[in-house]
């Protein structure tokens, strides 16, 4: 959960209280004229839910517009036990009903006004619909705000366990950012970095690839595979142009024809002007792995 000052002193004061979750505000789940799921507070603002055919981004901006409840009092005290109230209970039915989405709960409280809201959007493809940073809403100075994203996952778990299953290789594995892990190489500079967001990312020479929560055994055994040698990373280029790049065992790379590292690369093969470059320039291989004495340069003419 990310809040600005104004919002971390409402939710002190409520807490000291001992404000409970109320659960009557329950969260309907819809699908759109091609089949999406989506999600429903109330009378959805008045928008017709039965004809939404709207899907990713526009469908998180369509329950952020739809998706709001609206709560005034003359007590600022009872404004605020209300709206936290209400937060916790929905917070509680995503968590219970749907722990495989994540969502976004969005609570502000205006003092002045003696009002405030709460909305609710599912994050689709890492989109929200407002930053849950600290910088971002701290800029708000006026009203109590807060960004919860619930069911998020902490891919950070995952760290201590891969510094437990590459304890064999005796490497040296540290934070260079908040979300970024470097292997260092011994060999040379060029290391295996891994960062992190709603996915990883593996870095390592020209090379990177993403894996989601599921992908992490794979990931795991691509490092391994660098480390022993067992794999490289293989790129070809012609005449300055990038025509793929790929992981490989060094002794299945076809660097002797043009036509198998046609197929190696899955190149489009009807691309004329690229196979012209091709027969008038050749294919240029280069071959990077964990020891720089497994790096090759191939000249494919």
């Amino acid at each position: 959960m990310e809040c600005n000052f104004i919002m971390e002193r409402l939710i002190t004061r409520v807490y000291r209280c001992g404000v409970q979750p109320d659960c009557s505000v329950n969260i309907k789940k819809m699908k759109t004229l091609d089949g999406n799921y989506f999600w429903v507070l109330e009378n959805f603002c008045g928008i017709h839910v039965d004809n939404v055919t709207e899907y990713g981004k526009d469908l998180t901006d369509l329950e952020w517009q739809g998706n709001e409840l609206f709560f005034t009092d003359d007590s600022c005290e009872m404004l605020e036990k209300k709206i936290i109230s209400a937060y916790l209970g929905l917070k509680q039915q995503i968590e219970e009903k749907y722990p495989e989405t994540v969502f976004d709960l969005v609570v502000s409280v205006d003092k002045d006004s003696r009002t405030g809201n709460i909305r609710l959007y599912e994050v689709r493809d890492g989109y929200h619909y407002i930053e849950p940073t600290h910088e971002n809403l701290s800029g708000c100075s006026e009203v109590a705000v807060l960004v919860d994203t619930v069911n998020e996952v902490k891919l950070e778990k995952y760290i201590p366990i891969l510094t437990e299953d590459l304890k064999e290789y005796q490497l040296e594995i540290y934070y260079t950012e908040e979300r970024e892990i470097k292997i260092r190489n011994p060999y040379y500079d060029e290391h295996i970095y891994i960062s992190w967001d709603d996915e990883f990312t593996l870095y390592f020479c020209n090379w990177h690839s993403h894996y989601y929560e599921d992908d992490w055994d794979e990931l795991v055994e691509d490092i391994k595979g660098f480390i022993t040698g067992n794999i490289v990373t293989v790129r070809a280029d012609c005449n300055g142009r990038w025509l793929g790049g790929l992981l490989s065992s060094p002794e299945n790379i076809p660097v002797t024809s043009k036509s198998k590292l046609l197929k190696f690369f899955y190149l489009d093969k009807k691309d004329y002007l690229l196979q012209k470059d091709i027969k008038d320039y050749g294919i240029v291989v280069s071959v990077e792995g964990w020891n720089p004495e497994d790096n090759r340069n191939y000249t494919v003419s």
